[in-house]
Parts: structure tokens; C-alpha cells; sequence
């Protein structure tokens, strides 16, 4: 079977909601650890900026792919995003 436009759709939410919890418990552990000083940082969005930034690493090192032919695919998609 080949990918439709609505099963890609299905397919990246579903992602999203894994991710989404993933990110939750991750952060929930930052914050558990004891890592971040927050008198340090001010009251803006760097510092969870950064926290995402860091999720997003996270999420590269998970699935980074395993054939380099795709590495194009995904530089290709992020030029048209």
C-alpha cells in the first residue's frame, strides 16, 4: 500500500501525541533534577526555547536515519517547512 495524504496526516499525529507525552515526561525530569536555577534565567521564552531545542535534539538522536539516502529527504523538507 502506498502513502496517502490522509494516512501521512494520521500517521504524523500520531507522532505528535507520542512526542507530546515523551517531551512531558522528559521535561518533568528536568525539572525533577534540580538542573535549572531559576533565578538565573529571566522570565521570557529563552529558557524553554532552549529546553525545546534541547527536545529536539532528543528527537534527532531517536531517529536519526539509519540509511543515509534519507538524509536528503529530511533536508529537503525542512527547506520547504
Amino acid at each position: 500500500m502506498k502513502m496517502t495524504k490522509e494516512r501521512l496526516r494520521g500517521k504524523f499525529n500520531k507522532l505528535i501525541r507520542e512526542n507530546n507525552k515523551m517531551m512531558t515526561e522528559k521535561f518533568e525530569k528536568l525539572l525533577k533534577s534540580g538542573a535549572i536555577d531559576f533565578a538565573a534565567w529571566d522570565d521570557d521564552f529563552v529558557l524553554p526555547k532552549l529546553i525545546m531545542t534541547a527536545m529536539g535534539k532528543e528527537m534527532i538522536n531517536q531517529w536519526r536515519p539509519f540509511d543515509k539516502r534519507w538524509s536528503k529527504e529530511i533536508e529537503n523538507f525542512y527547506i520547504m517547512m
